[in-house]
């Protein structure tokens, strides 16, 4: 008849169906079970639970760093706006309220620097000179 215990009196048993804690019935094997499935429970809990994502070219890092470097200076910018256009601002007026205060940001350290913006002059710049 089978028995849940390990045979104490067999010197010959194999070490996996040795008891490993007298007196609870647990074999070798049993422990080295649970202990594994226990491990693959909490690695398979983790995986699904903390999101990580590798990036997986150079353009996918570099786009995330541009998003992140984005997103900040436009948080910074909200910071700035007054708290009573808060009420009735929807993400399209609050970019337009960070644009023209970027154009404005532009034209004062252009008009600093003696800098022109012109239309004309910035299509100069960007033509090819003739060689």
């Amino acid at each position: 008849m089978a028995t849940f215990q390990a045979n104490p009196n067999d010197e010959e048993e194999p070490w996996l169906e040795k008891a490993a804690i007298d007196g609870y019935g647990f074999r070798i094997w049993h422990l080295l079970f649970l202990s594994v499935a226990g491990f693959l429970s909490i690695i398979i809990f983790l995986a699904f639970c903390i999101k990580i994502r590798i990036p997986r070219t150079k353009q996918d890092i570099e786009a995330d760093y541009h998003r992140k470097k984005l997103a900040k200076k436009f948080k910074e910018r909200l910071r700035l706006i007054e708290n009573q256009h808060m009420d009735s601002l929807d993400l399209k007026k609050a970019l337009e309220i960070i644009q023209q205060d970027y154009k404005n940001d532009q034209d004062n350290i252009n008009n600093i620097y003696g800098l022109s913006t012109s239309p004309l002059i910035m299509e100069d710049r960007n033509r090819p000179k003739p060689e």
